[in-house]
């Protein structure tokens, strides 16, 4: 990470008055020869140094957000494992920590260590800052109902999956619902199968149409199962087959080769 961006999350306080005092001396000069009224100025200046104080707060967003889409694209987690680990340990308590912890957590998720991305989620209240979007939210709790579903603790899975899934019928119609479509899906799918409704989860997954490769490989496998249970192997082995061959370092690789062994 840029040893710049560093240095601010390590002394915001210091970085926010050197970002913030030219602009106090520039509004100070502008009121003394300007010709506009002094609140027009001081509106001004005020507005400025707001967005000096939350650029200066969420400056290691971008790292974050790029490691991220890297995982996304090419199911390669140690970008966001590496990023969100150095930023965890930096940034002060808010809600934009709270969305570096979630993503860290996922990046644990993506490796296959789900004890240490639960004790990460653990600590994480969510509903102690006013603030945080609702779609990181949803993820919040979706990231803790696959966790407790791999831990084999289906009534904390099941709990956490209700919270999401009414959290998302509360919401309108528009982009967003849109955007988190994919992803309650898939997660009422793995509900579903928890609860031994193969057959209308396997509906789910059949029309399902997952936003990224990672996304894929992981609906691949949640897919695979699902027609196991079913008895549809040929199916199973095409959809195991998908997740071993574009899956790159994602933990379900290896469990997608097990089940694709258990039926061959």
């Amino acid at each position: 990470m840029n040893r710049f961006i560093k240095w601010m999350m390590r002394c915001p306080l210091i970085a926010k008055c050197l970002f913030g005092f030219p602009i106090v001396l520039a509004v100070g000069v502008i009121s003394a020869i300007g010709s506009q009224p002094k609140i027009i100025t001081f509106i001004f200046g005020f507005i400025m140094l707001l967005f000096v104080i939350f650029s200066v707060d969420t400056c290691y967003v971008g790292p974050a957000t790029k490691a991220a889409n890297h995982l996304n694209d090419t199911c390669d987690y140690e970008p966001l494992l590496a990023v969100t680990t150095e930023i965890e340990g930096l940034a002060k308590p808010s809600p934009t920590k709270q969305a570096m912890e979630i993503n860290l957590a996922l990046a644990h998720i993506c490796k296959g260590d789900f004890i240490t991305a639960k004790n990460i989620m653990s600590r994480i209240n969510i509903d102690k800052f006013s603030g945080v979007a609702y779609q990181v939210k949803l993820v919040y709790y979706n990231n803790l109902a696959e966790i407790e579903d791999h831990l084999g603790n289906k009534e904390a899975a099941d709990l956490y999956f209700d919270k999401l899934y009414k959290m998302y019928g509360d919401l309108k119609p528009g982009k967003q619902r849109a955007a988190l479509e994919s992803t309650v899906n898939s997660a009422l799918a793995a509900y579903l199968y928890r609860n031994g409704d193969c057959a209308e989860a396997l509906k789910i997954m059949d029309a399902l149409k997952p936003n990224c490769r990672c996304a894929a490989v992981q609906n691949a496998c949640l897919h695979a199962r699902i027609l196991i249970a079913l008895g549809e192997n040929d199916r199973a082995r095409e959809a195991l087959n998908f997740a071993i061959a574009n899956g790159g370092k994602l933990y379900v690789v290896g469990e997608a080769e097990k089940m694709l062994a258990s039926i061959s």
